[in-house]
């Protein structure tokens, strides 16, 4: 009887120990997304609005205001990708956003 017992809460003990680790691998595994605030314009430096800007992740997507503004929530090192009709689609990484002070010019499509 007392040898059941002691197995019973070594088993107990063991699933209690297993159910902790899962729950810590489930934490690791969130994903991360940071605000990214830029400006999209022509290669005049006029602003662009209405550019479609999404993240390569495809889960979030904005749009440029009158001013060419967005503010977009991207996984970090992801790539944003901007498309706007009459203009050639561009993909960027956050670096290469941010290097250029936060604006991104498109050129008109060929």
């Amino acid at each position: 009887m007392k040898k059941n017992i002691i197995v019973l809460s070594l088993m107990l003990l063991w699933t209690v120990s297993s159910l902790h680790l899962m729950a810590q691998e489930k934490q690791t595994a969130k994903v991360v997304k940071n605000e990214l605030k830029a400006q999209v314009v022509d290669s005049e430096g006029n602003p662009l609005t209405g550019v479609v800007v999404s993240g390569n992740e495809g889960a979030d997507q904005t749009i440029t205001n009158a001013s060419g503004e967005f503010v977009i929530n991207i996984e970090e090192g992801s790539i944003v990708i901007f498309e706007a009709d009459g203009y050639e689609k561009v993909a960027l990484n956050r670096a290469r956003i941010a290097a250029n002070f936060n604006k991104v010019a498109l050129l008109p499509s060929k």
